[in-house]
């Protein structure tokens, strides 16, 4: 059960790590990149969350 325990803080402490190093490269590539950019992909999600309102608005009336 020992050996199990401790794999398991092992496994927890790199997956840590993991995404400890994700998150600082995602911070590097985020001021790296231009605002325009930026501007962009917010518009892109703007529009998608826009698209899902309107199908959930769409969605009781075809019942």
């Amino acid at each position: 059960a020992l050996v199990i325990a401790s794999g398991s803080v092992q496994l927890v402490s790199s997956v840590y790590a993991l995404l400890l190093v994700l998150g600082m490269g995602v911070v590097l590539t985020g001021s790296i990149v231009t605002s325009q950019t930026r501007d962009q992909l917010v518009k892109a999600e703007l529009s998608l969350h826009v698209q899902r309102w309107q199908l959930a608005a769409l969605a009781p009336t075809r019942v």
